[in-house]
């Protein structure tokens, strides 16, 4: 890749990179560090056929300002960074993107791939497919676009810290006109994919998005450990699914409140673990489920399979008329 601008620190010793101001680039963009990366309070446009920006540190990489107080708790400012066809980040330690950042990659067949050694905390906006305004309001522009994080933990949404001890519950949002994989995967039962209670995870979120004629996408949560989720997780692409997939180690698929909606099919497995959805409810045409140790599950969907291969019960409760399709319980009650 040629390089419009490159931004780097070479001396391990020092702070790292900071980026702020008012950017509009015509080429690509790298940013490397031998130790952090802090963009902030920075606007950035970017133009070019098969531009991006690559972003590269030896520690952490931080998208608007931050105090970590617990995993997904943050106080921020903002930044608004977009891209043209490329957002790849790479951090031996964590990413984070505070609550005020927001991150766009706009056009068709355009990605955000995003690799973390800790963890990935998204408490603002990452949008791929489309651009943002300065009010966040996003314009849809090209299909198939993608976003692609994985970390030790990903985490979308939860507690930001105020003044004075407080707290307030905070969103983050993903939108992909194409897929969505996020993915907790270091072979221990302490990974985590955890999207908040007000966060909105989406493929192909609205009317106009659908409209470019992208292909069927899916949104996908995959951990080791476990997969938790309190907020709304939908795919809404014709034919598009949900897949969500944990306990590989002993963790389980932990549904709390939580709203899946898929215009195809919602697959749940958890082959070492449990699978329990209480409050909120599962819409698609059909599910799959299958755990070791019970399913408990709301549904609003016209087919179901379901296995329990452990000693544990299977539990549906349905709104209108569904069909059976294949029910498999090795030890507990249906």
């Amino acid at each position: 890749t040629d390089y419009t601008v490159t931004a780097k620190a070479t001396n391990a010793t020092g702070d790292g990179v900071r980026l702020s101001g008012e950017w509009s680039v015509s080429g690509s963009v790298r940013v490397i560090s031998p130790k952090n990366i802090v963009i902030d309070k920075l606007v950035a446009t970017q133009t070019g056929d098969n531009t991006g920006w690559d972003i590269t540190a030896n520690g952490d990489v931080q998208f608007g300002s931050s105090t970590a107080v617990d995993i997904g708790e943050r106080d921020s400012v903002g930044v608004m960074l977009g891209a043209a066809q490329r957002l790849r980040v790479t951090a031996d330690g964590s990413i984070h993107v505070a609550a005020e950042g927001r991150l766009y990659v706009a056009g068709p067949n355009s990605a955000a791939d995003w690799t973390a050694g800790g963890e990935i905390a998204i408490l603002g906006t990452v949008v791929s497919g489309g651009s943002m305004d300065r009010n966040g309001v996003t314009t849809w522009r090209g299909a198939n676009a993608t976003v692609s994080l994985q970390a030790d933990k990903v985490l979308v949404g939860g507690p930001l810290a105020g003044n004075r001890g407080s707290f307030t519950t905070i969103g983050g949002v993903i939108h992909a006109t194409g897929d969505i994989t996020l993915t907790a995967r270091t072979l221990a039962e302490q990974s985590t994919v955890f999207i908040g209670e007000s966060a909105d995870v989406q493929s192909d979120p609205t009317a106009s998005a659908r409209a470019l004629g992208g292909a069927a996408s899916k949104v996908s949560l995959l951990s080791d450990g476990s997969v938790e989720v309190f907020g709304s997780v939908a795919s809404r692409q014709t034919g598009s699914g949900i897949e969500i997939h944990a306990g590989v180690n002993g963790g389980g698929i932990r549904l709390h409140c939580a709203n899946l909606l898929a215009a195809g099919m919602v697959t749940l497995a958890a082959p070492q673990g449990v699978i329990s959805h209480s409050g909120g409810v599962i819409a698609d045409d059909s599910r799959v489920a299958a755990a070791v140790g019970g399913i408990s599950a709301n549904l609003d969907v016209r087919k179901v399979a379901a296995e329990v291969s452990g000693t544990g019960n299977l539990q549906l409760r349905v709104n209108g008329d569904v069909l059976l399709d294949t029910i498999r319980v090795v030890g507990g009650a249906v």
